[in-house]
């Protein structure tokens, strides 16, 4: 089959969680022997060469390098998309939900009859409004506004929306949102694009606890700080490291980083500290030397970060927010604190570095969820049966 993934990002030349993704899918597809077309924004190093180094043989297309209201650049998308569609006829095109980059295209199939041959879906990674709730960021922007709409019509207007996890679906769903047909495909992983290795931390010493994504809100750093310096005044020898790029949040007058440094208490500030961000290999030699990888996030759809250190055999610590109850089983592939509560995360984390998961027991979760070939088949399946857009 010929797929084209639309996304903004695409690591590791861009992006996080969602460009993470796109490279992932787009692997396991080619694995597949599929034909794979990336649409996505123009990102420092990336180009046809650039791209086939990390996915031999993707065809890469890239947006303008223009600077659009959220409007404009859907627009651009689904002008573009109609010319490559007309040029190399897709069987699926699947648009991020992130900026509503597919509200235009899939909303021209429905209105004027376009891409009738092709099944037009949505991926739900987290939409604005779920990241403002979280994020406490309040009250919207003009912009942020404009994003939630479009996002609300792709997803609205697609022939099938597709969710790594229950918790992504049932938020969008009780946000009144009304999908015309929606199917659970898992987040697929391919070890390779991560790098070999698996945890194998020192026996001895002061036991690391690796920590790492966006300086939001919502991914609850501020609760890890708070646990760690429990764990620190009660006599544990342990290490905090929290990796990831700062955020600057609309009208504060400090950045994440900056509040959590803060949020520090002086006397424990040598065993706390921030690195901004690493290369995908450089994580995973950071998580093959962690004790304990722990991610205290207030809501998760289906972590990547999480899925890297589970794959690397790492013991995870997670809140039970969102998708982390569907990757994690409490004691055997995993630990779960309940979310937003930094006395029980204490617990957890001393719990972990006390009785680590067995290796294999996270390796094989993960395994079991995000087999590339397993996941492929799912979206096969759902193209096949769906190209005249009927319900998945």
């Amino acid at each position: 089959m010929r797929f084209c993934l639309v996304n903004p990002e695409l690591a590791p030349f861009s992006g996080s969680g969602v460009g993470t993704y796109a490279a992932h899918m787009a692997s396991a597809l080619l694995a597949s022997g599929h034909e794979v077309h990336l649409l996505t924004r123009p990102a420092p190093g990336l180009s046809e060469t650039a791209a086939n180094a990390v996915l031999p043989a993707v065809r890469l297309h890239l947006l303008p390098r223009l600077e659009h209201s959220v409007r404009e650049r859907a627009r651009t998308v689904h002008r573009t998309l109609r010319h490559l569609h007309a040029q190399f006829g897709f069987d699926c095109v699947e648009f991020a939900d992130l900026f509503g980059e597919g509200a235009l295209a899939t909303r021209a199939k429905r209105t004027h009859g376009e891409f009738q041959d092709c099944l037009l879906a949505v991926r739900l990674h987290s939409p604005i409004f779920l990241l403002r709730q979280v994020n406490l960021q309040h009250p919207p922007t003009h912009r942020s506004e404009n994003i939630e709409h479009l996002e609300h019509d792709a997803i609205e207007a697609a022939d099938a929306v597709l969710a790594p996890s229950r918790a992504i679906l049932d938020r969008v769903l009780a946000e009144g949102v009304a999908p015309r047909s929606t199917r659970i495909v898992r987040n697929p992983f391919v070890p390779q694009l991560l790098g070999e290795g698996r945890c194998s931390p020192s026996a001895t010493g002061t036991k690391l606890v690796l920590s790492f994504g966006r300086l939001e809100h919502r991914k609850g750093f501020h609760l890890l700080i708070d646990a760690a310096a429990s764990l620190l005044r009660a006599g544990n020898a342990l290490h905090l490291r929290i990796i990831g790029p700062d955020i600057h949040p609309r009208r504060a007058a400090e950045s994440n980083r900056a509040t959590l440094i803060r949020r520090i208490p002086p006397d424990l500030s040598e065993h706390i500290e921030f690195r901004d961000r690493c290369s995908r290999r450089d994580i995973a030699r950071q998580i093959a030397g962690a004790h304990v990888c722990c991610f205290p996030s207030l809501w998760e759809n289906f972590s990547y970060a999480g899925v890297e250190a589970m794959a690397s055999g790492a013991t995870v610590v997670a809140s039970d927010a969102g998708g982390f109850p569907e990757m994690i089983e409490h004691a055997r592939s995993g630990y779960l604190f309940p979310t937003a509560d930094a006395e029980h995360l204490a617990r957890a984390l001393h719990l972990a570095l006390q009785s680590p998961i067995r290796l294999d027991a996270a390796i094989d979760r993960i395994v079991g969820l995000c087999d590339p070939c397993r996941i492929v088949d799912d979206l096969v399946d759902c193209v096949r049966t769906n190209r005249a857009a009927a319900p998945c």
